[in-house]
């Protein structure tokens, strides 16, 4: 399967959010029977017709093999670790506010075990010195499964994790579970993620996509050991996770301060996500020191 780079049209340097089409977003610009300037695997990533937005097609990831998460990146397959958010990207130098699109997730056939779907955006910028790539802002968005027979609007807020660096590259990688499980009864396929019509939505001048945490507060950040979070209600939820989009820690909090330890935690940056009865209510960059 061949693949290029794949390119993004970068929206006009405005005052405002504008609309910047993901190059075969809506993954009607075809390699054979393959989407071109993505690259999918061998098994449990493809083309449909069905939960197509606008055009014919829609990407569509599932699980295979009964556990085995499909995935699709944008990038050169060459530099791709099978499972990993590697890849060469989208060359750009600016970060966007979100990636927007539209999204069902079938989830008949499952197991036990069941969770979300994923799909992770990561602004990076290559470290001459060392060797690899800093990722220098972040969106993690799951999706939960649907209901109808419609794709659904979705939005993924992307934090500015480094304000000032310009990026280099954007990768968009997209899983069909965390850890879900198909049934054993049935064919070994299950988990359907259907995605189509990706865009980025960009400005000028971006500090923080989501302004930190809404109606709490966390601190001290930087941290050496242990946060404290207070949350407003008793049925908040803590997730913390690191630059690739792995769920590193969780605590479900009580109404007031809650204290958590980071010690078990390596040094690095991290994203802190608050939720209240399964909905984001805020986003926040964590430096562990």
């Amino acid at each position: 399967m061949k693949t290029t780079i794949l390119t993004i049209l970068v929206a006009l340097f405005v005052p405002f959010a504008s609309q910047a089409q993901v190059v075969n977003g809506n993954f009607e610009d075809l390699n054979d029977t393959l989407p071109t300037n993505w690259y999918m695997g061998d098994f449990g990533s493809g083309l449909k017709t069905s939960y197509v937005q606008t055009g014919t097609y829609a990407l569509a990831v599932w699980n295979w093999y009964y556990y085995a998460k499909g995935f699709v990146v944008n990038g050169d397959k060459d530099a791709l670790q099978f499972g990993q958010m590697q890849g060469s990207g989208t060359p750009t130098t600016e970060k966007a506010l979100r990636l927007t699109g539209y999204y069902y997730y079938d989830t008949t056939g499952k197991g036990t075990n069941i969770d979300t779907a994923l799909i992770t955006v990561a602004y990076r910028k290559w470290d001459s010195t060392n060797l690899v790539y800093d990722t220098v802002a972040l969106g993690v968005k799951h999706l939960l499964a649907t209901t109808g027979g419609a794709p659904i609007a979705f939005s993924v807020p992307i934090v500015d994790l480094a304000p000032g660096i310009e990026p280099d590259t954007v990768l968009i990688y997209i899983q069909s579970s965390l850890d879900g499980f198909c049934d054993v009864s049935g064919n070994g396929n299950c988990l359907y993620l259907y995605v189509d019509d990706l865009k980025l939505e960009t400005t000028t001048g971006i500090i923080d996509a989501m302004g930190g945490f809404n109606q709490t507060k966390m601190y001290p950040n930087p941290t050496n050991d242990a946060i404290t979070v207070m949350a407003e209600t008793h049925n908040t939820q803590f997730q913390l996770y690191d630059l690739a989009g792995k769920l590193v820690n969780t605590a479900n909090l009580n109404q007031g301060d809650n204290k958590l330890s980071l010690s078990a935690i390596p040094a690095g940056i991290y994203m802190a996500v608050l939720t209240e009865n399964g909905k984001v209510i805020g986003r926040e960059k964590l430096v562990k020191q």
